[in-house]
């Protein structure tokens, strides 16, 4: 049935209102999942960095101790081929073998690289980075990036997820002396989240279209209803105009006979006083 011209048309701005709104609330969920997730991710990810990295400093043999602390002490970028960068890149590559860190680099408090396992990264400035200017404060600074290739001790990764954490090195004080950067390879769980964060975004998508259906078909009952009521208003509202017109017509009537007779009587009165006139004048 159509509805009345003017009428408000519920389940037309309903369904279209809703629609978006859905669309609206499952992208948001969606994000916020991700954005949990990743920061949850993050944090866990920092800490077990920090980990690793008391761990290795922890369990250094006083050599190799004397190793980390001679390139922290550095004012300018050593060599490559550097004595000091061969010892401590063969102590990276056996402190990080068997786990999921995949990068280490060393900065002196100037921000100066002094030791990557990415050779061509040392003398890098770094000064200005927020990372290290944090870390240098002693603080923990992280962040979590997608790389098509990363350069790890192991080799050249492609497509990997990692987090990458600027971590204050101490002395036996206590005192900040340099800053490590380490790279934790979380492909795995950052893949799992993302696999994840679609499977919750279908999962939503489809309780909330069911619940729209639900909705649209309460809603377009209602409507049907309101439009039957709209009609038969409409229809009451046309015959009472009808009957009043009608009414109207009657009375014109009556009052149109109503002179005629009102004219027709004072005729036959004035007839009848001619009559009474006239027979006088005959007598």
């Amino acid at each position: 049935k159509k509805s009345p011209p003017g009428a408000f048309r519920l389940l037309r701005y309903f369904s279209t209102a809703s629609l978006l709104a859905l669309v609206v609330v499952a992208a948001v969920l969606t994000l916020f999942f991700a954005w949990r997730a990743e920061a949850a991710l993050l944090q866990q990810g920092e800490q077990k960095n920090a980990a690793q990295v008391r761990l290795i400093l922890n369990h250094l043999a006083d050599v190799e101790r004397s190793t980390v602390n001679a390139l922290l002490a550095v004012t300018t970028a050593p060599a490559a081929d550097d004595e000091s960068v061969r010892r401590m890149l063969d102590l990276a590559a056996r402190s990080v073998a068997g786990t999921s860190i995949v990068k280490l680099k060393l900065f002196n408090l100037r921000g100066l690289t002094v030791f990557s396992t990415e050779l061509k990264q040392i003398g890098e400035d770094k000064a200005d980075y927020s990372g290290f200017v944090k870390a240098r404060s002693g603080q923990a600074a992280s962040q979590l990036s997608n790389r098509e290739t990363f350069e790890s001790v192991s080799g050249t990764l492609r497509q990997v997820d990692v987090i990458g954490s600027y971590l204050p090195v101490h002395d036996q004080a206590g005192k900040v002396i340099g800053v490590v950067e380490i790279y934790d390879n979380v492909s795995q769980l950052a893949g799992a989240i993302r696999e994840t964060r679609w499977q919750i975004m279908g999962l939503t998508a489809g309780l909330l279209l069911a619940l729209y259906f639900a909705l649209l078909a309460i809603v377009g009952r209602a409507d049907r209803i309101l439009r039957e009521k709209a009609q038969a208003l409409e229809h009451e509202v046309a015959q009472r105009s009808k009957i009043a017109e009608q009414l109207h017509q009657a009375l014109k009537s009556t009052e149109t006979a109503q002179r005629a007779t009102e004219r027709a009587y004072a005729s036959a009165v004035a007839a009848r006083r001619d009559a009474e006139a006239a027979s006088v004048a005959k007598s």
